[in-house]
């Protein structure tokens, strides 16, 4: 018999738009999510491309990283809607990069973001 596992969004508890996907952890091992819109003028916008103030978006992503203390790197990159994954080897600080549609890492300890 298959296992089915359920991938449904599940709010995260705090102060910035997300939504946990437990059946991600469950099923493979590794921390799952999505950031929402929220509902403050503008929305809770990310994008390094979308036109919005660069203090306001780089605010945002400190909210995300104190929103996720467990992680101790963060890559970003803007989604270009191709095939490009990036493999990333390191696990502290920061790295942006200006477009993949995915990465992928065996480093514990890093949020994986597009």
């Amino acid at each position: 018999m298959t296992k089915r596992v359920t991938l449904d969004e599940v709010p995260r508890p705090g102060a910035i738009p997300a939504f946990d996907v437990p059946g991600w952890a469950l099923e493979f091992g590794v921390v799952a999510g999505v950031t929402g819109r929220g509902t403050q003028p503008g929305g809770f916008d990310l994008g390094l491309g979308s036109g919005q103030p660069v203090g306001e978006v780089l605010g945002r992503w400190g909210e995300v990283q104190a929103a996720f203390p467990e992680f101790r790197g963060i890559v970003v990159a803007r989604q270009v809607h191709g095939t490009n994954v990036l493999w990333h080897d390191r696990n502290h600080g920061w790295a942006v990069f200006p477009g993949a549609d995915g990465h992928a890492t065996a480093s514990e300890g890093v949020l994986l973001t597009v």
